[in-house]
């Protein structure tokens, strides 16, 4: 049962990490194409 509770806390943080780097990522695209930052 623990390690699954350790797989479990693992993957969650893997995604939010992906979740700000997705977030990062729209904001930069946005711009380059507007040319001005927004987050």
């Amino acid at each position: 049962m623990a390690p699954m509770i350790r797989l479990f806390k693992f993957y969650t943080k893997v995604r939010k990490m992906k979740n700000r780097i997705k977030c990062f990522y729209i904001s930069f695209m946005r711009y380059i194409k507007t040319g001005k930052w927004s987050l």
